[in-house]
């Protein structure tokens, strides 16, 4: 994963973060 991706799109990665949670 690279965190430039996480910088320029913070609402993606957190729907990226919130997917691995729910599984």
């Amino acid at each position: 994963m690279k965190e430039t991706k996480g910088k320029a799109n913070p609402q993606k990665a957190n729907q990226i973060v919130k997917k691995i949670l729910d599984e």
